[in-house]
């Protein structure tokens, strides 16, 4: 299990005995986790700025290689994202509760859609359904969920190869 301690800047390894191992500590306020679909990068989302590391990860559940990746937009009111709880669809893209909506970002860190919400800033977003394409959010006390073209890589599931990418 990979988890985030977001007062104390920490992401933690969680193993299967219950052994913890600090990964990267010193963010601000890290929120948002996410493991790509092919199990070879975690996305780890700043709350209390525009920024999402991505770490390459390593054969013993361990990560390396730190690289500030995703850069999010954030309303004029805010110096920071707000971002929240994160999901990636089977195509490696992350998905951001954030303080302009849900930002869809791409492969190569970039935020290439921005869903807003009727109830407000949204708190968590998941894929479910039966086919894992509907996409869960949580804003304003209230539950929406939108049917998505794109099908979400729920945590459990065994990597996938992603398709090609390229520059873009």
């Amino acid at each position: 299990i990979y988890a985030t301690e977001s007062e104390a800047g920490k992401v933690w390894l969680i193993k299967p005995d219950g052994g913890k191992t600090l990964l990267d500590e010193g963010l601000k306020c890290p929120t948002g986790i996410a493991l790509s679909p092919d199990g070879l990068w975690l996305a780890v989302m700043e709350s209390r700025t525009h920024w999402g590391y991505s770490y390459r990860m390593k054969p013993d559940g361990g990560v390396e290689l730190k690289q500030r990746f995703y850069w999010f937009h954030v309303p004029d009111w805010a110096d920071d994202s707000g971002a929240g709880s994160a999901c990636m669809d089977r195509d490696g893209r992350p998905y951001v509760a954030t303080h302009m909506g849900v930002q869809v970002f791409d492969r190569n860190g970039r935020s290439r859609g921005i869903l807003p919400l009727p109830a407000g800033e949204p708190t968590s977003v998941c894929f479910g359904g039966s086919k894992f394409d509907v996409l869960f959010v949580t804003a304003g006390g209230k539950l929406y969920k939108r049917q998505m073209k794109a099908v979400g890589a729920p945590a459990f599931a065994a990597p996938v190869k992603l398709p090609p990418w390229g520059g873009g």
